[in-house]
């Protein structure tokens, strides 16, 4: 059995952009929410998966109440079920949550004429987004 590295506590960390290139069931992946309970004081979380296949966190996500995390983007989200599960977790932890923001934009056309044409993924995203917000408490975008 596969033991995820422990992340020791990172208490001044109060942003963080996480990126990742992450191949098919990629257990190394499941070290995301620790990275996020070990940063308590974390206030924005940025999210932006290049590579993503078959990935599932595989696990039931344990109850971590965040005190401080106030802003989360979901970069690329078109409704892959890590991204998903992620959200879900965020959603169910982060007390002081003001705001999810799932940009289904890829990355890689911002800044061209292509940013915002609408695609089949970007509609998945969409739909999968306004699911999600259903489980949002009062005041969360």
């Amino acid at each position: 059995m596969l033991k995820i590295l422990e992340v020791p506590v990172l208490t001044n960390l109060k942003q963080l952009k996480f990126i990742a290139d992450v191949i098919d069931r990629d257990p190394t992946f499941l070290a995301i929410t620790s990275l996020i309970e070990a940063a308590s004081f974390l206030q924005r979380f940025i999210f932006q998966v290049l590579v993503l296949k078959l990935l599932t966190f595989g696990e039931e996500n344990k109850r971590c109440p965040h005190q401080h995390l106030k802003v989360v983007e979901i970069l690329e989200f078109t409704g892959e079920a890590v991204k998903v599960e992620l959200a879900l977790y965020i959603i169910e932890n982060a007390v002081v949550l003001e705001n999810i923001i799932f940009d289904t934009r890829n990355p890689v056309l911002i800044g061209t004429q292509w940013e915002f044409k609408e695609s089949k993924d970007r509609k998945m995203g969409r739909r999968c987004a306004r699911k999600l917000g259903a489980k949002l408490h009062l005041g969360v975008t």
